[in-house]
């Protein structure tokens, strides 16, 4: 079950991995609340680049990787760059490339895309056609405390934050209230 739990994680991670903030739950709000860095899809630690020639480069794989399933390389610019893996890897092998660009010895590869988890998500939402609708509604205004409630056709979940929200100048932010 252990095992399961760990697999579901990193497939998680695989499709979600934005290195998320704590969020407006947990306190963080304007320019904290967001990434802004980079809000896209980090996905999961590949490899490592061990080797840089003129034609090639060489990752050590700490993960397995499928054909077609996407790599990131983060070029000496600081950049990002992508490609498909052109065939298969396993962890602990070494997985040599064509160069797509300035790449440093020792820079981290990631993993951003698989096939499989693709495939496996699309096919579970294909076969289960069990829908549950749900309506949101959310109020955020300065001067008041954040609301949410959520409904459906059985339940009703409301959620109300013990903060104050401020604006000071032109950023937003949270003020904790005693109750």
């Amino acid at each position: 079950m252990l095992l399961l739990q760990i697999k579901r994680k990193k497939d998680v991670e695989q499709i979600f991995n934005r290195r998320f903030t704590k969020g407006l739950t947990f306190g963080d709000f304007g320019k904290r609340y967001i990434s802004f860095d980079r809000p896209d899809n980090r996905g999961i630690l590949l490899g490592k680049v061990i080797k840089v020639d003129k034609h090639k480069v060489s990752i050590i794989l700490e993960e397995d990787i499928e054909k077609d399933d996407g790599i990131e390389f983060t070029l000496s610019n600081g950049e990002y760059r992508g490609m498909k893996a052109p065939f298969n890897g396993n962890k602990g092998s070494i997985m040599i490339l064509d160069k797509i660009g300035y790449i440093s010895k020792d820079s981290l590869v990631y993993k951003t895309s698989s096939n499989r988890l693709l495939q496996e998500s699309k096919a579970s939402y294909e076969e289960n056609k069990k829908t549950y609708p749900i309506d949101m509604e959310i109020n955020v205004a300065i001067g008041e405390k954040p609301r949410l409630k959520l409904t459906n056709k059985e339940y009703i979940v409301f959620f109300q934050k013990k903060i104050l929200l401020l604006k000071k100048e032109k950023e937003l932010y949270l003020v904790k209230k005693r109750f």
